[in-house]
């Protein structure tokens, strides 16, 4: 129930969002709208940055609003490569333990992510940057065990707060013609609570596919 409800109200946000842009009197839009799903994996990146006890796993749905005319019309037209958006997600998280342990445990967030993105090729590609804040509505449960809290990487501090920082390449398949294109796209993220230092966040490679509709 909590999962539907999350997403009805994003769904809302985005549509008056996109509405409210897309008036005439307004100097610009957001042209580009859409809907991804994303998995990622710590199993993915170096051992250096993977949990020490867990294979951390991320799946998201998330909604998209993106205006490639507010940084140029903010700045100026020599800017016109530069895209920014929101997106508002909900995402499941999932600590698979290594053999040599026997616990699972897992953790959903609801949130939203802003992006800056630069268009390259003639826009054939994209590179840029994403950041966000979400809400984590339940905490895991773990054994007593004997360990240090930062080798508990499947902890997530206790403020119901995570950031999220990353950088992320894409590309949208224009589908014959229309208005309508499919994203690919691959993101490196790091996710922590910002009120639990103690706490050293868990990184992801991620892969994202989606589509988009052009205004």
């Amino acid at each position: 129930m909590k999962k539907h409800g999350s997403m009805a109200v994003a769904l809302v946000v985005l549509l008056l969002a996109v509405t409210t842009a897309g008036a005439d009197d307004k100097p610009w839009q957001f042209e580009k709208i859409g809907a991804d799903f994303t998995y990622g994996r710590d199993a993915w990146l170096p051992d250096s940055l993977q949990g020490d006890h867990s294979d951390n796993i991320v799946e998201r749905i998330s909604l998209r609003a993106e205006s490639d005319s507010l940084v140029p019309h903010m700045l100026s037209d020599s800017w016109s490569q530069w895209t920014v958006g929101a997106e508002v997600h909900y995402s499941a998280h999932k600590a698979n333990e290594h053999p040599d342990h026997d616990q699972d445990t897992g953790f959903h967030e609801t949130g939203c992510n802003l992006i800056l993105k630069r268009n390259l090729f003639d826009r054939a590609l994209y590179l840029g940057v994403l950041a966000g804040l979400s809400y984590v509505s339940n905490f895991p449960k773990f054994e007593d065990r004997d360990w240090s809290r930062e080798h508990r990487y499947s902890d997530i501090g206790r403020s119901h707060c995570l950031y999220t920082v990353g950088v992320l390449l894409g590309r949208d398949w224009q589908l014959f013609k229309s208005a309508w294109s499919l994203r690919t796209e691959g993101r490196l993220v790091h996710t922590a609570d910002p009120f639990w230092w103690s706490y050293d966040g868990k990184n992801f490679a991620s892969y994202v596919v989606g589509l988009t509709y052009r205004r």
